[in-house]
């Protein structure tokens, strides 16, 4: 394989541009838009910054955030101080940050936007706006209202897509802010950037049209006091996909692959996507470098897919499950303010170190080992230690 032609310059795109230069391919990266910000919240976790540590260095205007208040249903609110800052950053400066190291490896960077890819022998032949490219193979890693991806690997369904709605407001604050909803499958939040705030919610499409998130964004920026009269508003579609479409999910075929949202690849609990795109860029990378490009599907399921189906699975009981009169996130906040086991479990999940696949079990346990903790503080009690067998 001598030509690679990444379509779309995010998170996704650059970072497979820049393995792939570096590992002697001939890349040409095609973005319109190089650098935009991108409608979103804009926070990587502690496990982004220790994957890729070369961030505070190639991005270092992200505003580090130590302090998170969450709010649930039913007014339970809690406030604490992180283990591990959250990185909040603009996107435009992120993703230019990346597509400059892919341009420091060797990769050609072209400011347009392919309308059309076709078959061209055993390669493709791209069309865009400005020019023509041929390639021996294409990753597509455009956002995911792409319609490029509809003749690679058909089309994703309206339940797999969340909406959003927001305002990039002036201002600062100390501390990020996150809001759910009594019977809602979505969020609104608050993340503060180094000169301004991007606050937003987000619900899955069909369950919540625009008029009802205006609504309830307005609750939440009326609840802590936000001003955005005159505020730019921003929308966008953000990937969330169902169990059952995972299950028929094509990340791959004959001389091409998908990458980052357009893939799909989006935690669809917490909305987590430049992890996410990075690492399966990263993980085409790898496979095509090694020769093996049919491998890469397999290396996403084993790196993080099964982790993203068992959240897809979970997310109503996260959301909407009704346990003693609330949803899960209702109880995870309220005990979070009186246990330091549950706010534990609640700090791994922001750090992105608590794996879905044993959440329910931990959970429940948790939740038990608070009443026992909550109980013996309200008895000014000492909860017993068993025994060592020296003792």
């Amino acid at each position: 394989m001598k030509t690679v032609a990444i379509i779309g310059g995010g998170p996704a795109g650059a970072m497979a541009a820049e393995r792939l230069a570096r590992g002697g391919v001939r890349v040409t990266l095609f973005e319109e838009k190089p650098g935009w910000e991108k409608p979103c919240g804009g926070a990587l976790s502690a496990r982004v910054l220790r994957r890729y540590s070369f961030l505070t260095a190639v991005a270092p205007e992200a505003r580090y955030v130590r302090e998170a208040q969450f709010a649930g249903a039913k007014g339970v609110l809690v406030t604490f101080r992180l283990r591990q800052p959250v990185a909040i950053y603009s996107r435009a400066k992120l993703n230019r940050a990346l597509l400059g190291r892919a341009a420091d490896a060797g990769a050609e960077i072209v400011e347009d936007r392919i309308v059309s890819l076709a078959r061209a022998g055993a390669g493709w032949r791209l069309e865009g706006r400005r020019q023509l490219c041929q390639a021996d193979f294409v990753l597509l890693a455009a956002g995911a209202r792409s319609r490029l991806r509809v003749s690679l690997a058909g089309d994703l369904q309206p339940r797999d897509f969340m909406l959003t709605f927001g305002y990039y407001v002036p201002g600062q604050d100390e501390r990020l802010r996150v809001a759910f909803f009594d019977d809602f499958e979505g969020y609104a939040w608050a993340f503060p950037r180094t000169d301004h705030l991007s606050i937003g919610v987000c619900g899955r499409v069909g369950d919540s049209g625009m008029p009802e998130l205006r609504a309830r964004l307005q609750g939440f920026v009326n609840r802590f006091g936000y001003r955005t009269d005159g505020a730019p508003v921003y929308a966008h579609l953000l990937p969330a996909l169902t169990a059952e479409s995972w299950s028929n999910l094509r990340l791959a075929g004959p001389q091409w692959a998908l990458a980052g949202d357009i893939a799909g690849l989006v935690d669809p609990v917490t909305g987590e996507g430049v992890y996410y795109a990075m690492r399966s860029g990263e993980l085409l990378a790898e496979s095509l470098l090694e020769g093996s490009p049919a491998s890469y599907p397999q290396r996403i399921w084993q790196d993080f897919g099964s982790e993203l189906v068992c959240a897809a699975r979970l997310r109503a009981l996260f959301y909407r499950t009704d346990f003693l009169g609330s949803p899960i996130s209702t109880h995870m906040i309220r005990f979070s303010s009186r246990s330091q086991a549950v706010l534990g479990l609640l700090q791994d999940l922001i750090e992105g170190t608590q794996a879905y696949s044993d959440l329910p079990t931990r959970i429940y346990g948790r939740v038990a080992a608070s009443l026992v903790e909550i109980a013996a503080n309200s008895l000014g009690a000492e909860l017993p230690y068993p025994r060592s067998a020296e003792s």
